[in-house]
């Protein structure tokens, strides 16, 4: 099995605190396409991994880990078509454990990491 492939941008939502005219303060919901370089060799080859329980950018060039978060607390804002596929450290492909909408696949995603394996969040383009 081959080494996996690349993902240059990321949408994201996010919430920021601003203000209206008349100067109340109120959160703010805005969609971003962002573009993730590694901070390691600064290539733009990152995409999403889950391990234990955590939600993690790892660069596919360099293979080192990036920015990372709990992976609870972002499963709620994923959305879309997903393959879950299994790699090992050196981020080669193992096998594909699950295809299909990533709110129906969170539950497995959670049991197979408790395993102890890394799970790369392929989105289905």
């Amino acid at each position: 099995m081959g080494q996996i492939g690349v993902s240059r941008a990321r949408h994201i939502r996010y919430t920021r605190v601003g203000s209206n005219k008349s100067g109340q303060i109120l959160p703010m919901t805005e969609d971003k396409e962002i573009e993730l370089k590694c901070e390691h060799c600064g290539a733009d080859n990152l995409d999403s991994f889950v391990n234990g329980g955590s939600y993690i950018f790892k660069c596919l060039t360099c293979k080192k880990d990036g920015p990372a978060t709990s992976f609870r607390s972002i499963s709620k804002d994923l959305h879309g078509q997903y393959e879950l596929i299994e790699v090992d450290q050196d981020l080669t492909r193992r096998e594909t454990l699950w295809t299909g909408e990533i709110k129906e696949g969170i539950d497995r995603i959670q049991l197979e990491t408790s395993k102890g394996k890394l799970i790369w969040l392929k989105k289905v383009v």
